[in-house]
């Protein structure tokens, strides 16, 4: 083996050898190869897979189809996507189809000067294809939107695009891994311009809640943190927004909360959890309120998400204990609504569009619901044992029942 210099300051590459070696058409490739492994990993470091900018879609002016801007992004082997000009799809009445994103190679010839022969160098490129609703995704592919018309005008789901990973860095500007570092970071109207956050550790806050800025991209927590409320006011969420942000919001990750609301919370109000927030995965909320208790409300993408909702007072829809409510896109999540003695437990409550979660509903005297008023459901069932009063309850709708716990 070449002797390596451990010294040298660069990337992966050929070890040269001494003078008088003859280099191969190989060597070369390897070169190249592992130069290109190293820019790669880099970004890959940097930034996740997704769109980076652009590739907005609408409908296009004669009702007909749908319009994608220009744009960029990066697919999963880190490669960069360039779309240089709008397309335009042209859609049949009452055929759903999805569009995908793929990155290509383009080449451009050359001639060196002296040389006879013309070369060709790569280029990233990349496509979007119109394809069919059942069409299996490949593992360099990326769904954007899924899209359908009628004879009026035309439907945009956006679900694919808002919950895969987008192409933002990845580097975290701030590690809160102690309760100074949280209080200073939420002091700030702005989060100190904070874009990336990791939390490390347990947290606590007291006061009415926690608005989250909307430049924030991304929160992750990891060593299973937690960030325990207290003193949350009626009505407020503990962590969340004020209302669904117009853009994609801020990716959760992993955080857990655990709320009680202020000592003068009356009968007949409600606290929540997380509310309005647009992706989140591996999140816990879990509220012990005096009266109405709502963990996840107005959420949507959730992934293996757990909520749980204790109510307590007197019989009013207010006082209910609910896992999730009006909330759509779950799945795999976990929802445990508990009335206490008199009001309602619901699990999921006015949701849609659930896969593979699981509902609990209790109440000593009151009514207790897996899943109600749901809609969209798939292999959906109840929690080890049935809830107090059914598994589902109020108006449901699209529920497969085959799949799904029906008793």
């Amino acid at each position: 083996m070449e002797f390596i210099d451990q010294n040298f300051k660069g990337i992966e590459g050929l070890v040269y050898p001494e003078n008088g070696k003859v280099l191969y058409q190989e060597d070369f490739e390897n070169e190249q190869h592992r130069i290109g492994h190293s820019i790669l990993d880099r970004e890959t470091d940097r930034f996740t897979p997704g769109i980076v900018s652009g590739l907005a879609i609408s409908e296009n002016e004669t009702y007909d189809g749908v319009i994608i801007t220009e744009g960029v992004a990066r697919d999963a082997f880190g490669r960069r996507i360039r779309i240089n000009n709008s397309v335009e799809f042209l859609l049949e009445i009452d055929v759903p189809k999805k569009i995908i994103l793929k990155h290509t190679w383009t080449g451009e010839e050359y001639t060196p000067l002296g040389s006879p022969d013309t070369k060709t160098i790569r280029k990233n490129s990349g496509e979007l294809i119109l394809v069919t609703n059942d069409y299996m995704l490949l593992e360099d592919e990326q769904f954007l939107y899924a899209v359908s018309r009628d004879d009026l005008h035309v439907t945009i789901n956006k679900l694919f695009s808002e919950s895969a990973l987008i192409g933002y860095p990845k580097i975290y500007d701030h590690i809160i891994d102690s309760q100074e570092k949280w209080d200073t970071l939420i002091s700030s109207y702005t989060w100190l311009g904070a874009k990336n956050i990791l939390i490390t550790c347990d947290l606590t806050y007291n006061g009415s809640g926690i608005y989250v800025p909307m430049d924030i991209i991304k929160i992750h927590a990891i060593n299973n943190a937690q960030i325990t409320f207290v003193g949350v006011d009626n009505y407020q969420p503990a962590f969340g927004y004020p209302s669904s942000p117009t853009g994609i919001g801020c990716e959760i990750d992993g955080l857990t909360i655990d709320v009680t609301p202020a000592s003068g919370q009356s009968i007949g109000s409600y606290i929540k959890g997380f509310a309005n927030f647009t992706r989140m995965t591996n999140c816990k909320a879990t509220i012990h309120s005096n009266a109405g208790a709502i963990a996840f409300y107005f959420c949507k993408n959730l992934s293996n998400c757990e909520g749980i909702g204790i109510g307590s007072g007197g019989s009013s829809p207010s006082n209910n204990g609910v896992g999730f409510q009006n909330c759509e896109n779950l799945y795999g999540c976990f929802g445990y609504g508990d009335g206490s003695t008199q009001a309602s437990g619901r699990a999921f409550w006015n949701c849609w569009n659930l896969v593979n979660c699981k509902g609990y509903g209790l109440s000593v005297t009151g009514t207790g619901y897996g899943y109600y008023d749901v809609s969209y459901a798939v292999g959906c069932r109840k929690y080890a044992i049935a809830s107090k009063t059914s598994v589902w309850g109020g108006t449901t709708t699209k529920r497969d029942d085959d799949s799904c716990d029906l008793t």
